[in-house]
């Protein structure tokens, strides 16, 4: 059995509503947090059943003025909003499906922590509503 190659992951597609957003982030992931819960029985000792939810964190560079991940991401902080995220190359298939789910935005910083001429970056959290919905096929 041959192993694929490991992928390397250049530039997905993040769709915010009708925005294209990947400009903002040098990275974003989709997260399941798994917690396991008793389900032990006589018939079933020590049985337990997952239950998971998902969340997502994407690594924001900070910009100011118009069109600046400060004036989109502080309008949308707490709200609901719709997320695609799609291979880069829009090479949608089994083995590189896409992912589409309503997020409650986070809340971002105003100034990020930097060192003095640089740059920032910061991690805004998304939480999913229910689960993501994976689809194999192009849109």
């Amino acid at each position: 059995m041959s192993t694929p190659a490991p992928h390397l992951y250049v530039q997905p597609s993040v769709m915010i509503g009708t925005v294209e957003t990947i400009c903002h982030f040098q990275m974003v992931t989709l997260i399941p947090e798994v917690t396991w819960n008793d389900v032990e029985t006589y018939c079933n000792p020590n049985g337990e059943a997952p239950r998971w939810s998902w969340r997502g964190v994407m690594r924001v560079r900070m910009s100011y003025g118009t069109g600046s991940a400060w004036e989109f991401f502080s309008a949308r902080a707490g709200q609901i909003e719709e997320f695609t995220i799609t291979p880069g190359d829009g090479s949608v298939s089994a083995d590189n499906p896409s992912a589409t789910f309503d997020a409650y935005v986070g809340v971002l910083p105003f100034i990020p922590e930097h060192e003095v001429g640089a740059s920032a970056t910061f991690d805004l959290e998304f939480r999913v509503i229910g689960d993501p919905q994976f689809s194999t096929t192009g849109t």
